[in-house]
């Protein structure tokens, strides 16, 4: 009898806890608000802890959501600014990543505004359910009132479909204009002997022109992604009337701009050292010339001066160095103002270093001043591949 006693024991509290199980099954929030006066207070403390799992689990998927958001802004951001100090970036595709970033900026900022909901609204569940059970039970509407919302903005509802045009006519009887009746036979006697004495239209039409034909895009002759080399241009090129030896020198070219972060509020779109580099050859000899413009009064305190036999280590993209030593000392010189300095550098170059310099694009350059070295980023690293090709 004992074990009849226990099976019909089990199966009554399974009938009442049913209608429970099917009030908190976990990660469901029902839309309408359930009878909370007909629950018990363990039943009502074991609702709301389960509402707090859902709203926990909203916010720790908008977390991941923001630091996203955050994450693509960031990389936005530092993509603009290498654009901003690159010399061949355009406007368009500066216009292009400026819409990316206020679009970017305009999700973060939706996604930690939601964020910041489903934290107050998890704060507050979890309040709930360590609240006594008279105030658990005030509450516990506004818990799924909450809830509800902040699952909204997590899975917002979708559209409504368009209603079909033949439901929104129904069965209604529709209007037709009197040219549309039908017509009856005399009228379509009428209508034929009319057609005989009218020239047919048709034979006389003229046949539209076909529209104009687009060939496909190919990425390889957009002359953003690969734009023409520039011409060859030599600001010299003479024969010594002593020597007989053919002197050339190509036009200088900028090869690199450097603004130190720090600095940038106060340069703005000017940069603070700005390289140009030219070629140059004298019968079998070649040197690198290179000329620096430094927008700085203190130029000469800041970097020194450029000395005699003082290095410049080349970088190439393979990861090969070169060093070089400079030929001629320069102290520098100032514009009437005293507020730009130009310093020139030049640099003997042997049939070693030019074979690179013609199959290899250069990547950074050490500067050794008087004051110390410097390491420089080359923006234009095809220059002096090109400038070696243009000499020879």
């Amino acid at each position: 009898m004992k074990k009849y006693f226990y099976l019909i024991l089990l199966v009554v509290l399974g009938a009442i806890n049913k209608p429970l199980l099917a009030q908190t099954q976990p990660n469901q929030i029902p839309d309408a608000i359930p009878r909370f006066d007909t629950l018990s207070d363990w039943e009502l403390s074991e609702l709301a802890t389960d509402y707090f799992k859902q709203a926990k689990n909203i916010l720790d998927t908008f977390e991941v959501q923001a630091a996203d958001a955050t994450k693509r802004r960031l990389a936005l951001e530092a993509d603009l600014g290498t654009l901003k100090n690159d010399s061949t970036t355009t406007r368009g595709q500066l216009d292009s990543v400026n819409v990316h970033l206020k679009a970017a900026k305009s999700g973060e900022k939706t996604l930690l505004k939601q964020r910041k909901q489903a934290e107050k609204t998890a704060l507050f569940i979890d309040k709930v359910v360590h609240m006594e059970a008279g105030a658990r039970r005030k509450n516990m509407s506004k818990c799924l009132d909450d809830l509800q919302k902040i699952d909204k903005l997590l899975h917002p509802p979708s559209e409504p479909a368009a209603k079909p045009i033949a439901e929104i006519v129904g069965s209604q009887e529709v209007a037709f204009p009197s040219d549309t009746m039908p017509v009856t036979a005399a009228d379509t006697l009428a209508q034929a002997s009319e057609a005989k004495d009218k020239p047919n239209k048709l034979k006389t039409k003229t046949l539209e022109k076909p529209g104009a034909k687009y060939s496909s895009y190919d990425p390889s002759q957009d002359v953003l992604f690969n734009p023409p080399n520039p011409p060859c241009s030599l600001a010299l090129n003479v024969r010594d009337e002593f020597s007989g030896e053919i002197r050339k020198e190509t036009a200088r070219t900028e090869l690199f701009r450097f603004t130190n972060p720090l600095l940038r509020n106060y340069y703005k779109d000017k940069p603070h050292i700005l390289c140009e580099a030219g070629i140059g050859t004298a019968g079998p000899s070649a040197t690198l010339n290179l000329v620096y413009t430094i927008r700085d009064a203190n130029a000469r305190k800041a970097f020194g001066t450029v000395q005699k036999n003082g290095v410049a280590i080349l970088k190439f993209i393979d990861g090969t160095t070169f060093t070089l030593y400079n030929i001629r000392p320069d102290e520098g010189t100032f514009d009437p103002n005293g507020q730009v300095a130009t310093y020139r550098a030049q640099y003997g170059l042997d049939k070693t270093i030019l074979k690179k310099m013609r199959t290899n694009m250069i990547d950074k350059i050490r500067m050794a001043w008087s004051t110390g070295y410097e390491d420089y980023d080359v923006q234009q690293i095809d220059v002096l591949m090109r400038q070696v090709h243009c000499i020879e």
